[in-house]
């Protein structure tokens, strides 16, 4: 049994749109994390 959705998806792009730009959001999440690895090594801090 199906359950029928009560709120409408309203669709601004396709779904290869919107994985692209996931994709480009999660690397540059990995490349911030990094820099602050860095930046904390560079002030002591034991990560």
């Amino acid at each position: 049994m199906t359950r029928h959705e009560s709120i409408t998806i309203v669709r601004h792009m396709s779904v290869e749109e919107l994985t692209k730009i996931i994709k480009s959001i999660e690397k540059d999440v990995k490349i911030l994390q990094r820099l602050y690895f860095i930046k904390f090594r560079y002030e002591g801090l034991k990560c």
